[in-house]
Order: C-alpha cells, then structure tokens, then sequence
C-alpha cells in the first residue's frame, strides 16, 4: 500500500491530501457529475468494461465531453490501483462538469474535471454479520422518478441516499 493514498485527477497523479477542486466546479456546486465504481478482488478489477459501459452511456446522457476516452479511463483506473497497491480495492471514477467562466454557466462550455480514487474495500458487515446476516429497514426516502432522472445513469447527487443511510442509522 502507498503511504498516503494516490489520486488521478485532471491527468496528474497526486497524493490525497494535494487532490483538490475548485469549489466553483458544476460539480460541488449543482452535483453536475457522473461516477461509477468498481471492485478490484485479489489485484484484479471486476467487470471493469461494464463499468466503464455505463460511465460512457452516462458521458453520452450528460452530454459532458471528458478528455479521457474509454481507453484513458482504463488506463487511468488500472495505474490508479497500481500507484496504491491495494489487491482488494473499491475504484471510483467520476467526471463533473468542471469550472465555468461564467456566473450563470453554459453547460456546454466547461472543461470536465476528471477523477480516479481508489480505496482499500470496506465490507458493509463483518465476517459474523455477513455471515448470519444483518438488520436491515426500508426507508422512507426515495429516488429521483424515472421520468425525472433516468436511474440507469449515476450521477453524484445522492442526498436521498445519505438521508436514507442517516434514517437507518438512527433506527439501529
């Protein structure tokens, strides 16, 4: 494992506590992003190409115009493992729509920020809960409707999920 964890962002590689956006990015701002993660197991990525299949078909629905093609991202996410040496990783990519240089921005003029951040995986139970099982709720809080947000694209605005986390986490 790298001492401090490595991020690619904007083609540079850079340790964590260096890896930076503007807080005017369309991303931190609106949540104007795109993202997907994947799991690497014992050094190898799991179904990196169907990720990368839907981080494109959300590209496309966004209409953002990253720099990086299908190939860059995987180059990208695979050097990004590899700069941390973590064998059992959770890899999320995401492009945001980048900085305006105008108050009331055109989407159709940013230059997207682009970002890999890898992390050691983290099971949401332990070995006694995944294997016994875990409590579990449903929440009250609701996704974006289809008609609204088609569901297949993953954008960065999940506050519906945070809220739903926060209310499951308060019931136990």
């Amino acid at each position: 494992m790298a001492e401090e964890a490595v991020v690619y962002i904007d083609g540079a590689y850079k340790p964590l506590s260096e890896a930076n956006i503007s807080v005017l990015d369309q991303g931190f701002l609106l949540g104007d992003a795109i993202f997907d993660v994947v799991s690497a197991w014992k050094g190898s990525i799991f179904k990196l190409d169907a990720h990368l299949d839907r981080f494109e078909d959300s590209i496309r629905a966004t209409r953002l115009t990253p720099s990086l093609d299908r190939e860059g991202w995987r180059a990208a996410i695979i050097e990004t493992v590899k700069r941390n040496n973590y064998p059992d990783a959770s890899i999320r990519f995401i492009a945001t729509r980048g900085v305006s240089t105008e108050v009331i921005a055109d989407p159709r003029k940013n230059t997207p920020t682009e970002i890999v951040w890898a992390a050691p995986y983290v099971f949401l139970a332990d070995d006694e809960g995944r294997k016994n099982g875990i409590r579990l709720m449903i929440s009250h809080m609701r996704g974006f409707p289809s008609d609204t947000l088609d569901p297949r694209y993953k954008c960065v605005d999940r506050l519906h999920f945070q809220l739903a986390k926060a209310e499951a986490l308060d019931a136990g």
